[in-house]
């Protein structure tokens, strides 16, 4: 992999508007110029979804066993809703990607 400098001396500062016929920093600026530093790695993104989940369901059987308005039952019962919810953001954010095995592959060597 091509390594370059992501951030040029003196291009823009924080919160400063870019100088030039470009017009204003965006957001898709930064993508383009961060996007080679932070490939995605697929064994980054399924070992965290696995903990994720084991965490989710750990606390779930917590909330289960302990008794109703406990404190052990309202804190295990926040952790896996928090869990499930980021959980939900995985799926849902690896859904709009295709499927691509052979990448993942690559990413897991």
């Amino acid at each position: 992999m091509k390594r370059t400098r992501a951030w040029p001396v003196g291009d823009v500062g924080i919160g400063v508007a870019a100088t030039g016929s470009a017009g204003p920093f965006t957001i898709a600026d930064a993508r383009r110029r961060f996007a080679d530093a932070f490939p995605p790695r697929a064994w980054i993104y399924w070992s965290d979804l696995v903990a994720t989940t084991t965490v989710c369901w750990t606390a779930l059987a917590l909330s289960a066993a302990a008794p109703l308005g406990s404190p052990l039952h309202l804190a295990s019962t926040l952790v896996a809703m928090v869990a499930l919810f980021r959980a939900a953001i995985f799926v849902d954010h690896r859904k709009p990607h295709p499927l691509d095995l052979a990448a993942e592959r690559n990413y897991l060597e």
